[in-house]
């Protein structure tokens, strides 16, 4: 959202239960710190949650991207979800 253009709304169909589930098995992988960091979850959240708007955050190029997170999501630190397709090996 900013001053100058409008804000953008999308909406992506998931599966309810998959997306729950993967949220709260992502939730107790943080909690337990001998989990590994990089995993499929993380991918897969980055893939349900940012991917759908990466074309508008890079058209805008914010300096500041502020997530307003509800329900589970609130317990996510976004900043620790992995994009697999950015990343070359």
């Amino acid at each position: 959202m900013t001053r100058d253009k409008p804000t953008i709304v999308k909406k992506v169909p998931i599966d309810a239960e998959e997306f729950d589930h993967l949220l709260t098995e992502y939730r107790a992988q943080l909690e337990n710190p001998n989990d590994d960091y990089h995993d499929l979850n993380q991918e897969k959240l980055y893939d349900y949650l940012i991917r759908p708007m990466e074309t508008e955050i890079t058209a805008y190029s914010p300096k500041q991207l502020a997530i307003i997170a509800t329900g589970k999501l609130r317990y996510i630190p976004f900043e620790t979800l992995y994009d697999k397709e950015s990343v070359k090996d």
